[in-house]
């Protein structure tokens, strides 16, 4: 596991890096340490994932992502939902490596890199444990940290945690990739799209991607758009 994560990350990692993005080799973690990177992670939407082989979908609402006393980690807290499963979890980032990053196209600052654990409550079913690496770009405005912005085919995603998930009951880890657009971990057939839109395969329709494909693809008048917009709408985290 430790090696397909290792691979995941390069692979994603390249895919981001393109040409117009100039990293710096320098890791300057401790002078960024005073900055606050929560705003990275927004809390007022739900992000989008891919959890095990068949990538079915799971998604993410953070209630509550804050600094804490130590300025390298920070506390999340929030839910997930896989089909009608929704757990509530709670964790941390542990912030490790911080480079600058130079674009003539884009708006951005430097990337973020570190760990991450947040563990499901225990007392609710199919419940476990998500762990691997984020990374995420970052820029400022106004003297505080935003998220780094510009073309997304030259930065398809801002964030992204790439890693498993192991269940409490369970020795067996599975893959579990999220971000904030595009999403990593995710075979190149996975998304229709030709443009910035993420729009499902309707080969996936059977793990949980029907009503956002339909969403995008459906008439606006028609019956399971206003099915597919119901469900999406849900405010399943209350």
């Amino acid at each position: 596991m430790k090696k397909l994560i290792s691979l995941l990350l390069f692979l994603t990692s390249f895919h981001a890096n393109g040409q117009d993005l100039q990293h710096s080799n320098e890791n300057t973690i401790h002078q960024v340490k005073n900055l606050d990177f929560a705003r990275l992670i927004n809390t007022e939407f739900k992000h989008e994932g891919i959890i095990g082989q068949k990538f079915r979908r799971i998604t993410f609402k953070f209630s509550n992502v804050s600094k804490t006393e130590n300025d390298f980690i920070y506390s999340l807290k929030g839910k997930s939902k896989v089909g009608n499963n929704i757990v509530p979890f709670e964790g941390n980032l542990m912030l490790s490596e911080a480079h600058q990053v130079e674009s003539e196209i884009i708006d951005v600052e430097g990337v973020i890199t570190g760990h991450f654990i947040l563990r499901e409550d225990p007392t609710n079913k199919s419940s476990g444990i998500f762990e691997g690496q984020f990374t995420a770009y970052w820029s400022v405005e106004d003297n505080q940290v935003v998220k780094a912005n510009g073309s997304y085919v030259i930065l398809p995603r801002i964030w992204s945690f790439i890693g498993k998930w192991k269940g409490y009951n369970s020795k067996n880890e599975i893959v579990c990739c999220w971000s904030d657009y595009q999403i990593p971990c995710t075979p190149e057939d996975f998304n229709i799209s030709d443009g910035p839109d993420v729009i499902p395969n309707s080969k996936y329709d059977e793990v949980g991607w029907w009503p956002l494909r339909i969403i995008y693809t459906a008439h606006p008048d028609s019956e399971e758009w206003k099915k597919a917009s119901e469900i999406e709408k849900a405010k399943w985290w209350e």
